[in-house]
């Protein structure tokens, strides 16, 4: 399977994935990534023009962007091309019709932005970029306006989306973002607001204020324990542990005021030997009581359009993985009772999935993390309309499947969960993105048991009529993501960005470390 590791650290871009199809042949295009004639630390630059460059170009049918694999690899052959017969070469080498290449250059506030594209059988240069401007604001326009350029005169496309001077407009209002979601060369600039560091292997985090006080806790999850957590006085306090019996292993937790009480609960699920439990954990008298549990079921509150909270749950075959439909619960007694089953795309499950009214039309779209971990994209009507060429998500928690049934897809014995996706509006600009984590694993997800993760960050897309686009991206954070809210947990009436990932993984169940980073959101 194929990796593409997408590193747009722009300024936020507007991304095309188009779906269109004519019957002419494939038009092959190879991208040399531009060379940064700059100080340290603007790299990030040349693989964020590449992804645009790439996405952009894009055409079902109609275009084929090389691998990146490969340029790279006849350029640590070759090295980088100066000369136009050496890049003719290199063109020729990659089975390449087309060619493109480029620098920037950035001295103080002066940046120049080069582009060329070549017909590689004819040694000719098609199209040119140039501009010269003080600081970052032509980079993007410049480069899309190149791409639109190439898809018009030399691919036959007109251009769908032109970058406008209302574009630049927003992203001067989302400036008001963190330094965490923008390039930055100097990493002291990304001030963590609060961090506390434990020596276990977190698997989930959520926030609610599960004690009626009017401020939200912080609630992170191993594999065996629950720990909560206060902001006090500048500092993370652990305030409260909850540890279930050794037949229980915690895969997923989620916290909300359901039955409207003012005091949120934990709604929790957990592998017990063959089986599963879902259980319903309530603040009493300074401690987590038990007050709902239910066999063979898992459970997710989720986040559901036009800001509600829904209960649902699946069943989980014996000594296997998820069975039969998702359906819509509620609590009854101390057990919880089932309602309706909800319609959903093939390969969802009832942690996988969400819907998201992007364009506030009432007719909500379904994103799907596909055991694979590639993104899908369904309208109302359930047609899929967009997938994603990278992977995003990857846990260290899974599901053994010990059944023997047949299963849609051959994902092995060992079914990992899903990485939690939420609906926010990360910049106050009144439309919904799709929030969910990319973590960078060393092993390429080549074993089916071992996973071992170096960095991660949050990816937040937004709809653009074809598909989803990179909107935001934060910087990355070492180890995997394992969980990430965006709330107001100090107190001080303004939303801050609660991110935890595993510094630390520990082969042996129990035996990691995992931080929690809070960042000041605006």
């Amino acid at each position: 399977m194929k990796r593409f590791h997408i590193g747009l650290y722009l300024f936020l871009i507007s991304l095309l994935i188009p779906f269109n199809s004519h019957p002419q042949g494939l038009k092959k295009i190879a991208i040399i990534p531009f060379k940064i004639h700059a100080q340290k630390g603007m790299e990030f630059l040349k693989e964020g023009i590449t992804d645009m460059l790439i996405t952009r170009l894009s055409w079902k049918g109609e275009t084929e962007i090389i691998e990146r694999w490969k340029v790279n690899e006849i350029l640590e052959k070759r090295g980088m091309p100066i000369k136009k017969e050496d890049i003719i070469s290199i063109g020729r080498a990659l089975g390449a019709d087309y060619l493109i290449t480029g620098s920037i250059t950035i001295v103080g506030e002066s940046v120049s932005v080069d582009a060329k594209i070549y017909n590689i059988k004819t040694a000719e240069e098609l199209l040119t970029a140039y501009t010269q401007s003080h600081g970052m604001d032509e980079v993007i326009p410049t480069i899309s306006k190149f791409a639109d350029e190439i898809n018009e005169k030399i691919l036959g496309r007109a251009a769908e989306i032109k970058i406008t001077q209302p574009i630049r407009r927003k992203q001067e209002k989302e400036q008001v973002l963190s330094p965490i979601f923008m390039p930055s060369e100097r990493e002291e600039r990304v001030q963590i607001k609060y961090l506390k560091r434990e020596r276990v292997e977190a698997r989930a985090l959520d926030v609610g204020d599960i004690d009626g006080d009017g401020k939200k806790e912080i609630i992170l999850m191993d594999h065996r324990n629950l720990f909560v957590y206060k902001v006090s006085e500048k500092s993370l306090l652990r305030i409260l542990r909850y540890t279930e019996s050794p037949t229980h292993e915690f895969i997923w937790m989620n916290v909300a005021d359901l039955d409207k009480d003012g005091r949120a609960e934990i709604y929790l699920s957990a592998l017990v030997g063959k089986g599963a439990s879902a259980s319903i954990l309530q603040y009493q008298g300074g401690r987590l009581k038990k007050i709902g549990e239910v066999s063979n079921w898992l459970i997710r509150v989720l986040d559901a359009p036009y800001h509600r909270k829904t209960l649902i749950g699946q069943r989980r075959a014996l000594d296997g993985g998820f069975h039969g439909d998702v359906y819509v619960m509620k609590r009854s007694g101390k057990g919880l009772k089932k309602l309706r089953a909800l319609k959903l795309p093939r390969f969802s499950n009832v942690y996988n999935f969400l819907e998201i009214d992007f364009e506030k039309t009432h007719k909500p779209y379904t994103v799907v993390l596909n055991p694979y971990e590639r993104l899908l994209l369904y309208d109302a009507s359930l047609n899929l309309i967009w997938k994603s060429e990278d992977l995003f998500g990857g846990t260290l928690t899974y599901i053994e499947d010990k059944s023997g049934n047949a299963r849609q897809e051959d994902t092995g014995d060992y079914l990992y969960l899903p990485s939690p996706m939420y609906a926010v509006d990360v910049d106050g600009d009144g439309k919904d993105e799709l929030m969910i984590c990319k973590n960078r694993e060393k092993t390429g997800r080549l074993f089916e048991k071992t996973r071992v993760f170096s960095s991660g960050q949050l990816v937040f897309f937004q709809f653009d009529k074809t598909g989803l686009r990179i909107k935001w991206k934060t910087k990355k954070i070492t180890g995997p993501i394992v969980g990430y809210r965006i709330a107001d947990v100090d107190g001080d009436k303004r939303e801050e960005l609660v991110v935890s990932s595993v510094i630390k993984q520990g082969f042996i169940k129990g035996h990691g470390r995992s931080q929690i980073l809070i960042y000041q959101l605006r």
